[in-house]
């Protein structure tokens, strides 16, 4: 997907801001089947839906301007793979990858996800090249750098829920 051929027809029906402007390439390629509900399903008042996918999507060069601001991007894939029985439990792997500069995967697990007291564990870990972040901030947002940075971080978590109203965290 070309973003300034994009930028063109949304311009034209209106739906791009006159201070935006688009460059740069969106490429998603995958798989997602799906199944459900059924009429019977439907009848019964239960949500009966099952899916697998297997999902990345690459940008690159992206280069956005909004209200004067200018931000450049090199390269950025998200790729999700996982699945959903028709019981509502599922494992989706979601990862974020921008090279040295930032990775980071949520290890998801669903159960009863179309009930009404879904449960979702997920086991967050991430790394980056503190260098190389510095270096994609300055030119995603043109953070300008007091000092440099250098080293690795790393971050490991876990945050479980219980429907809307119970979460918990853990960072480390």
């Amino acid at each position: 997907l070309d973003l300034a051929a994009l930028e063109g027809v949304l311009r034209a029906t209106g739906k791009v801001p006159k201070d935006m402007s688009l460059g740069g390439t969106v490429a998603i390629r995958g798989t997602c089947d799906s199944k459900g509900p059924t009429q019977a399903d439907l009848d019964a008042a239960k949500l009966r839906v099952a899916a697998k996918v297997d999902v990345t999507a690459t940008a690159a060069n992206l280069d956005v301007t909004m209200s004067g601001k200018r931000m450049r991007l090199d390269s950025v894939k998200v790729h999700h793979a996982g699945t959903l029985d028709e019981n509502g439990t599922g494992r989706n792997t979601i990862t974020l990858d921008a090279g040295k500069a930032l990775t980071v995967q949520a290890k998801v697990d669903v159960a009863d996800a179309m009930g009404p007291l879904p449960a979702v564990k997920a086991d967050l870990t991430g790394s980056s090249d503190l260098g190389e972040l510095g270096r994609l901030l300055e030119k995603l947002i043109g953070l300008k750098q007091d000092m440099a940075l250098e080293g690795a971080a790393s971050l490991s978590g876990t945050i479980e829920a219980k429907g809307s109203e119970s979460a918990k965290g853990r960072l480390g």
